[in-house]
């Protein structure tokens, strides 16, 4: 994973680490090209640029299997954050579809 350095540096993946993640064609392109912001007043994808893509089954470690399949294998790559900057929730990324 890559950071650029812009007024905003943005976060972007490689093909590698994309792999086996995400095939919306899309969604790939935008990861790999512009990216995800770095900083943001809305939005941190600080856990994307720790840990790298990571499913929630991956995320939560799921004790007991209560999840969802379909939940358990959205991507975790951001969180939606409060006035005072904390994360209050998780943004999903599904892989195929590209819905956020």
């Amino acid at each position: 994973m890559s950071t650029t350095e812009a007024a905003v540096a943005a976060i972007t993946l490689t093909e590698d680490e994309l792999q086996p993640y995400i095939s919306h064609v899309s969604t790939r392109r935008w990861l790999s090209g512009p990216g995800l912001p770095g900083d943001s007043d809305l939005f941190t994808f600080e856990e994307l640029r720790r840990e790298g893509l990571r499913t929630v089954a991956d995320a939560t470690d799921d004790p007991g299997g209560r999840l969802s399949e379909e939940l358990r294998r959205q991507l975790v790559i951001g969180g939606l954050t409060d006035l005072r900057g904390r994360e209050t929730e998780s943004v999903l990324l599904d892989g195929v579809t590209g819905e956020v």
